[in-house]
């Protein structure tokens, strides 16, 4: 074992390095703080009932499990929504709603070996609790669309619905083993394997032609129509209408996004709209989230929702070097110790000084530059 080396998924920041990553957290917080959220904090370590409660499949191996002194079983928290379920259902439990939470954390979880993801990595984001789709999907996109700009890099917003695809599966009574297979090969656009196990399942032409077109759905507001015209179901229908509204509402804004409609969610408390946002450069998505309406239920207070988070270390990896100035280096004699430390304090009110004792005959104060 190499006992000086750090655990595979994890990094270590030089000052450089953590500076472009504070730069880029401070530009998404005064964001939020715009759009009057407020910050809070919940713990590192969480129940691991508390994510049983939350998912309906919970994959044990991507988890951080330890077990405390009174054989609890705890688990490094892997996200930041059930958490703040469970912290809403019990210090807001009677507290008149919505709430506008914001916060920044790291979160754990374990990627595959040598698959170059990141084990541990910064989450910056928004929950707002109480409002239904209509009243605040709009505000939600809008708000991941500024924090996406205050990056100032060339970046795309794709949404999508998932009950586009539940509601159909739920229409033709499949099974759940048979809705996750679908749905597996629908996300990852494998056609063949999903056209073969189509034929499987014995379908009417109609849904299984809408199917084969579900992954190739995806590009501006005009694959909305698209949609319509393979779309069997009637509410399935009325949820494409209501991405129409929300596509004319974001172009009136001034915001352009695109739509992926075989967008399937990874995880499993999503109930309608999920959005990522992707930006240059960067092989993975940097912004996700979406609607979960039915989690705080679970944990005893059923309530609308809807948030997003911006993984702050994906976006560090693709945004060029940010200055770092160097400080003020104040030389001086060992003698005059405390003329030094009195004068960097005062010079401190106003820079960044750092003091080094050398065989000098008077302080002396030097600029060396940036880096």
């Amino acid at each position: 074992m190499k006992m000086h080396w750090i655990p595979e998924g994890t990094r270590d920041f030089v000052p450089a390095q953590y500076h472009i990553k504070q730069n880029v957290k401070d530009r998404i917080e005064k964001v939020f703080d715009a759009f009057g959220y407020d910050e809070i904090s919940t713990p590192t370590l969480e129940y691991y009932q508390t994510y049983l409660t939350g998912f309906e499949q919970l994959k044990e191996e991507a988890m951080y499990k330890l077990i405390d002194s009174s054989g609890s079983i705890l688990a490094l928290r892997m996200d930041m929504t059930v958490p703040i379920a469970r912290f809403v259902s019990n210090k807001y439990k009677n507290v008149k709603k919505p709430l506008r939470f914001r916060y920044c954390a790291d979160v754990y979880k374990q990627k595959a070996h040598l698959g170059g993801k990141q084990n541990e990595v910064s989450d910056c984001g928004i929950e707002l609790i109480g409002l239904s789709s209509e009243e605040s999907d709009l505000e939600v996109i809008v708000c991941a669309m500024e924090v996406m700009r205050s990056l100032n890099k060339h970046f795309t917003l794709e949404i999508g619905e998932v009950n586009i695809f539940l509601k159909t599966c739920q229409k033709l009574a499949l099974s759940k083993e048979e809705i996750e297979t679908l749905a597996d090969y629908i996300d990852r656009k494998s056609m063949l394997d999903l056209a073969n196990y189509l034929e499987t399942l014995k379908l009417p032409i109609t849904y299984r032609t809408f199917f084969l077109k579900l992954p190739w759905l995806f590009g501006k507001g005009d694959i909305l129509q698209e949609a319509l015209e393979y779309c069997q179901d009637d509410e399935v229908k009325e949820i494409l209408f209501g991405l129409k509204l929300l596509d004319q509402q974001l172009r009136s804004l001034g915001y352009e996004v695109s739509f992926d409609l075989g967008k399937i969610a990874h995880l499993n408390y999503y109930s309608g709209i999920i959005f990522e946002a992707f930006m240059e450069g960067s092989g993975t998505s940097v912004l996700s989230g979406g609607r979960y309406d039915h989690l705080l239920e679970k944990f005893g207070k059923p309530a609308y929702a809807i948030g997003f988070s911006v993984k702050l270390d994906y976006v560090f990896a693709v945004l060029e070097e940010v200055p770092l100035e160097k400080p003020w280096i104040l030389y001086y004699p060992k003698a005059k110790t405390l003329e030094a430390l009195r004068y960097a304090g005062e010079l401190r009110k106003f820079h960044r000084v750092q003091l080094y004792p050398r065989e000098v005959e008077t302080l002396l104060l030097v600029k060396e530059g940036f880096v």
